[in-house]
């Protein structure tokens, strides 16, 4: 069918502007779209532009390579701040989105279709002055209902990965479609499944990133009753990231819980931030778990990632009730809330299996959730919707 199957379109896709775990994936995802057509990556950058780092020529010239870039290419990607830096000298920031949008515009004379996660003022700006024809918002988690409502105002259409966050969007917003996540690639599901982790272990795998999001009494109570099995946690710290004091106040809790959690001599941290570092760990796992305190909002509504890091390595799951992942029947993975019922799980799923069918199944399942399939579902959406009133 050729590349181009989209090819009177461009596609500006922005970036989470927050974690760059998920800035990570959706660039990914953003090089895999360009198959089809043309595609605009946007970034952002964490400290601010100093004023001795704007130089106008240079400016001009990171915009001019882009664009070039993007001319002879279906695929190219700039960071935000560089090409509008953010600084207190209003005249020469108002100049910048003049320069920078004026060229976009130069180049961008079909029509535009704005992929974003953010509904910040500044994606808002970029909708404003490019005027796309389709914008299309993405909600990974759900803080409160707020962001929901913030980003159906800017969109015409809502996506996410979560059935439970498609379920609110479409309280507010009639055109909205579950996509998979698109959080790995081809290649990374078929290594992890190699790795041979399905057979009985007192190991327990929890990949996590490390913040207010888990429930680390639950933890402390499996690795207390369970001592002859060790717990390893495998993910970042996280306790400085915060939206305000109530999250910052949080954070402060769990981080002491971590901290005496980790003095259990049965459980072991092991600190990598990529998702590919899982495949250097030569550790060998029984079961898989997901403790998030469902108490927030945030946990209740989110669609864990790691669940398919674990289907996809074949071992049995214990989660917390999650409701997003409510809906996968199986006997080798089980839910529960409360310390005792979770320990008891995982020590019964430590002690089994998974069947051939139900590894093949869990595998399947996995292989759903990949760049190139994401990439696949956002170009059907553009095509539906394309010319449509939405």
């Amino acid at each position: 069918m050729g590349r181009k199957l989209i090819e009177d379109l461009v596609v500006i896709y922005i970036s989470n502007m927050l974690q760059n775990e998920k800035l990570h994936w959706q660039i990914e995802t953003a090089k895999r779209l360009s198959k089809y057509t043309k595609v605009v990556h946007i970034s952002s950058k964490d400290e601010p532009i100093k004023l001795k780092d704007i130089v106008w020529k240079g400016q001009i010239w990171r915009v001019a390579k882009t664009l070039i870039s993007l001319k002879n290419n279906n695929f190219t990607s700039w960071v935000f701040f560089e090409l509008i830096p953010l600084n207190r000298f209003r005249q020469i920031k108002l100049l910048n989105y003049k320069i920078n949008f004026l060229l976009l515009q130069l180049l961008l004379a079909k029509k535009i279709v704005v992929i974003t996660s953010s509904s910040e003022n500044i994606v808002k700006r970029i909708i404003n002055n490019l005027n796309p024809c389709l914008v299309i918002g993405e909600s990974f988690d759900v803080f409160s209902l707020k962001g929901i409502r913030e980003m159906a105002r800017i969109s015409d259409c809502l996506i996410s990965s979560s059935p439970e966050v498609l379920r609110l969007q479409k309280k507010y917003f009639d055109c909205a479609f579950q996509l998979s996540t698109g959080y790995f690639s081809h290649k990374f599901i078929k290594a992890l499944s190699r790795k041979g982790y399905s057979r009985p272990l007192k190991k327990i795998l929890c990949i996590a990133t490390i913040t207010w999001r888990t429930n680390f009494d639950l933890l402390f109570h499996l690795a207390k009753k369970l001592k002859d099995s060790q717990l390893i946690i495998i993910g970042p710290e996280l306790f400085d990231f915060y939206v305000d004091q109530y999250w910052e106040n949080q954070n402060k809790k769990a981080k002491e819980k971590w901290l005496k959690l980790k003095k259990l001599k049965n459980v072991k941290h092991i600190s990598i931030v990529r998702q590919e570092d899982l495949l250097a760990i030569k550790e060998k796992f029984g079961v898989g778990i997901i403790p998030y305190n469902t108490q927030y909002m945030f946990n209740r509504y989110c669609h864990p990632i790691k669940l398919y890091h674990y289907f996809a390595m074949g071992i049995p799951v214990v989660s917390t009730k999650i409701k997003s992942i409510l809906h996968y029947k199986s006997k080798y993975l089980l839910f529960a809330e409360k310390p005792q019922a979770f320990t008891a799980a995982v020590k019964k799923l430590s002690s089994v299996k998974l069947s051939p069918r139900e590894r093949s199944r869990f595998l399947a399942i996995a292989k759903e959730h990949t760049y190139e399939n994401k990439a696949k579902e956002l170009k059907n959406i553009i095509k539906k919707l394309d010319g449509k009133e939405v």
